[in-house]
């Protein structure tokens, strides 16, 4: 299912529970603040897979290296372009911050795309443990990035 599918149908749950009253005020929003953050962390995880498949396109524009740096231990993630000259450097072009409750469980030090459109084949995990779900990126060579939410083992 799509996950703006299981938005679309979560949304339709709550408003039948609200109308139907089988549960008491403090049940409902309790777990409407649950389903709110867990479409909160699912439009984070959208803004990534953007971000990642933007990436080939953006290097082969700017004829340059385009890295999305992920750093586990801060739940960063920040998009760096190669500026060649006499002294290279990198400039950061887009960063992003995993809320609090969402974790990279798996992920390489960088994913590259280079200036020729072709992009480094590797797997982000990211994990919200408390939702038992975990967000699956995988990137091909073929400019594909694949994303899969599944229950967390």
């Amino acid at each position: 299912m799509s996950p703006q599918r299981e938005v679309w149908l979560r949304r339709i749950a709550t408003a039948l529970l609200v109308a139907l009253g089988g549960w008491s005020g403090v049940s409902i929003d309790h777990w409407m603040q649950q389903e709110l953050e867990l479409v909160r962390y699912q439009s984070v995880i959208q803004e990534i897979a953007s971000l990642m498949r933007a990436m080939p396109a953006r290097a082969k524009a700017k004829q340059t290296i385009v890295r999305l740096r992920v750093d586990p231990s801060r739940g960063l993630l920040q998009l760096t372009a190669l500026r060649d000259g006499p002294a290279s450097y990198e400039t950061v072009e887009d960063t992003i911050w995993l809320p609090e409750g969402l974790q990279i469980h798996a992920a390489p030090g960088a994913f590259t795309a280079l200036p020729t459109g072709q992009r480094s084949s590797s797997f982000l995990m990211i994990a919200a443990p408390a939702h038992q779900k975990l967000f699956r990126f995988t990137t091909g060579s073929d400019g594909i990035v694949r994303l899969e939410e599944e229950p967390l083992s």
